[in-house]
C-alpha cells in the first residue's frame, strides 16, 4: 500500500520527474487494469497533482527531506579531544610568539576535521592557544615586579618629557617678569 501522500507510489511510479505524457499514459494502464473505485480516485489525484512540473517539483523535494532530514549541527568536541588538539596547536607554534605558519594550520585543520572538530571551532582553538603561547608564563611575573630598573615604556618617558617642558616655560616665564619688573 502506497504512502498517503506519495503521489509518485499512487501512480506505481519511483520518484523522479516525469513529463505529463508519461504521467496520462500511466494512468491510462492503471485505467485499464480496471482497479476498485479508492485506487483509481488516488490515482487520479496523483496524476492531477504530478501534471503541474512546480507541483511535481515541490512534491519531489519534500520527499527528499522526508528521506534525508536536515542534520543536527554536531556536538562540540568533548575535553580530551580538545585538550589533544590544543597540544597539537601549542607543538606548531614558533617560540613564544604565537607563531603559527600557513602550511602548520592547514595541517592543523585537516587534524581537527579527522578529531571530528568543525573548522569554526578548530579556529577557535587555534587563536586561543596563540594567545595563551603570547601571554608571560606566571612563574616569570614576580621576578619582572622586582626588577624596577628597566627604562620607563615610551608613553611614560614621552609624559616625563612634556612635564618637564612646561616646568622648564613656567620657569622662563618667571624670569622674563622678573627681569621686567627689574
Amino acid at each position: 500500500m502506497p504512502d498517503a501522500g506519495d503521489y509518485f507510489a499512487w501512480l506505481g511510479l519511483a520518484p523522479g520527474v516525469y513529463s505529463g505524457q508519461e504521467l496520462s499514459d500511466r494512468l491510462a494502464d492503471i485505467r485499464a487494469q480496471r482497479p476498485d473505485a479508492g485506487r483509481l480516485a488516488d490515482a487520479t489525484a496523483a496524476f492531477n497533482v504530478l501534471r503541474d512540473p512546480a507541483r511535481q517539483s515541490r512534491h519531489l523535494r519534500n520527499l527528499q527531506e522526508q528521506a534525508d532530514p536536515p542534520s543536527r549541527a554536531p556536538a562540540p568536541p568533548g575535553p580530551e579531544i580538545e585538550s589533544a588538539f590544543s597540544a597539537a596547536v601549542a607543538s606548531m607554534l614558533e617560540g613564544d610568539t604565537g607563531v603559527l605558519r600557513y602550511s602548520n594550520r592547514r595541517k592543523l585543520l585537516d587534524l581537527a576535521a579527522r578529531m571530528g572538530i568543525v573548522p569554526f571551532e578548530a579556529n577557535l582553538l587555534i587563536e586561543r592557544a596563540r594567545f595563551r603561547a603570547t601571554l608571560e608564563p606566571a612563574w616569570l611575573a614576580p621576578a619582572a615586579a622586582e626588577q624596577d630598573s628597566s627604562p620607563p615604556s615610551p608613553p611614560a618617558r614621552r609624559r616625563r618629557q612634556w612635564i618637564l617642558a612646561i616646568a622648564l616655560a613656567i620657569l622662563l616665564d618667571a624670569i622674563v617678569i622678573a627681569l621686567l619688573l627689574i
